[in-house]
């Protein structure tokens, strides 16, 4: 048993962390380009064949053109996301604002989208947290997994090797061995819950770890680390015993 999977796990947090401080800190640039783009009152719906001249159309496209030299410009943008503007606008800050952004920047349309995209920004901002807490409880598993791996393999060479005394002391061992993992597979489940209940997400929504390691194979790797770590544990502490039986 190796801790590959955990590894993987640690890799595919850390990419994930990079970019959504990309996606937080273009929210945040936005936000700043858009605080300085003036917004004019909307023209009569008479005169919308003019709107093509109008400073509110000009703040419009303004508006369009730091969204895509921000949000737009973060290096995964194209391979994660690939939307239009319209598209991504409308997914990041809803279907009013990205349909008021098609025609103009009055200053209730102005203010909308500062509101939306400093959502965006604290959005990311609680992601970044949750992914920070979700790399300490990977941390933690590590810290049980190494040691206990270490462990087992030289138990298990007592075992084949030792008298009745030797393997009473490595069944006591592999018992407390036993309860460390079965600690830290509990331990790892209340994360898990804490992490979802960060993000504010319903109790049906699927969970950030289902979403982070999604590609290797596993919702959970740790978890799966840890069952299979106890897995190899119990099945050494069975040996120990049967070996007892037969030395005493």
């Amino acid at each position: 048993m190796a801790t590959d999977r955990l590894d993987a796990a640690r890799a595919a947090l850390r990419t994930e962390r990079r970019r959504v401080v990309d996606e937080r800190e273009a929210f945040e640039a936005f936000r700043r380009r858009l605080t300085d783009i003036d917004p004019a009152d909307a023209p009569a719906a008479s005169d919308r064949r003019l709107l093509v001249d109008a400073p509110t159309a000009t703040g419009a496209n303004a508006v369009r053109d730091a969204y895509r030299a921000t949000v737009m410009s973060v290096p995964h943008y194209d391979d994660e996301y690939g939307e239009t503007y319209r598209d991504s606008v409308e997914i990041e800050f809803g279907p009013a604002v990205a349909a008021g952004l098609e025609e103009a920047l009055d200053p209730a349309t102005k203010r909308a989208t500062l509101a939306a995209a400093r959502g965006g920004y604290e959005d990311r901002d609680r992601l970044v947290a949750a992914l920070d807490a979700e790399a300490d409880s990977l941390a933690d598993c590590r810290d049980v997994v190494v040691p206990v791996l270490e462990e087992l393999h030289d138990l298990n060479a007592e075992t084949r090797e030792g008298d009745y005394g030797a393997l009473e002391a490595v069944r006591g061992r592999l018992v407390v061995l036993e309860r460390r993992c079965d600690d830290a597979v509990a331990d790892r489940q209340a994360r898990l819950r804490e992490n979802h209940d960060r993000l504010g997400l319903p109790a049906d929504f699927p969970d950030l770890q289902r979403y982070l390691y999604r590609d290797l194979g596993v919702d959970y790797p740790a978890l799966a680390t840890l069952a299979e770590l106890a897995d190899c544990v119990r099945e050494a502490r069975v040996r120990a015993e049967r070996r007892l039986a037969t030395v005493g």
